[in-house]
C-alpha cells in the first residue's frame, strides 16, 4: 500500500486521465496499464533515465514507446502528454495517484496500524471492521511494528490518527501533568 501525498499537479493530470477513464469503462484497464509503468520506473536505471537531463527527447520517446506498447489508447495518449509537456516525473507516482481516486470512489480508506509486535490477520480485520463501524467506510489497513509503543496500537488513515497505545496513553499523561497547576506554597502557610 502506498501511503505518499500525492502533488496538487499529480492529482489534476490523474484526475483527468480518470474522467477520461470512467467515461469510456476503462479505469480497470489504465490501472493494470499504470501499474505496470510504476513497476519499470522503479528500476533506477529506467528511472535516471527518463529523469535525468543528460537524456534526448527522441531517446526517451524511443523507450517510452517500447514501454508503453499495447497499452490503453488513453494511457498512451497520457505519457505522451507528460513527455511532451516535460511532465515525466508523473510518472512513477501516476499509479498510486490512479489508484488512490479510485479507492475514493469505491469509498475505501487506507491507513497504517502500528503495534510492537505483528498482529494477527484475524485481529486486523477485527480493527478493520472496528474502524469501519466508526468512520463509515471500509478500511484497508497495512501494518507496521514499532517497538516503542510498548503495548496497544496507533492507527494512521489520512492525516488522522488513533492513538491507543501504552507509550500515547503515558505521553498525555505526561503532558497533562506539564501542564497542570500546582497549588502555591503560600497558599497553605
Amino acid at each position: 500500500m502506498s501511503h505518499t501525498a500525492v502533488d496538487p499537479v499529480t492529482g489534476r493530470w490523474v484526475g483527468a486521465l480518470w474522467n477520461l477513464a470512467a467515461g469510456k469503462g476503462a479505469t480497470d484497464v489504465v490501472m493494470d496499464d499504470l501499474g505496470r509503468l510504476a513497476h519499470e520506473f522503479r528500476n533506477p536505471a529506467v528511472c535516471a533515465f527518463m529523469l535525468g537531463g543528460a537524456v534526448s527527447m527522441e531517446d526517451r520517446r524511443a523507450k517510452l514507446q517500447f514501454l508503453v506498447d499495447g497499452f490503453n489508447s488513453l494511457t498512451q495518449r497520457f505519457v505522451w502528454l507528460c513527455l511532451d509537456r516535460g511532465r515525466l516525473e508523473i510518472l512513477p507516482i501516476a499509479f498510486s495517484a490512479f489508484r488512490a481516486r479510485r479507492m475514493q470512489e469505491d469509498g475505501v480508506l487506507e491507513g497504517v496500524v502500528e503495534a510492537p509486535r505483528p498482529l494477527g490477520e484475524h485481529d486486523v480485520h477485527a480493527l478493520e471492521n472496528s474502524l469501519h463501524s466508526r468512520l463509515g467506510k471500509t478500511v484497508r489497513l497495512a501494518q507496521a511494528t514499532t517497538p516503542d509503543l510498548v503495548g496497544g496500537v496507533r492507527v494512521t488513515i489520512g492525516d488522522k490518527m488513533i492513538d491507543a497505545s501504552i507509550a500515547g496513553r503515558f505521553d498525555g499523561l505526561r503532558r497533562r501533568l506539564l501542564e497542570a497547576r500546582l497549588p502555591s506554597s503560600a497558599a497553605t502557610d
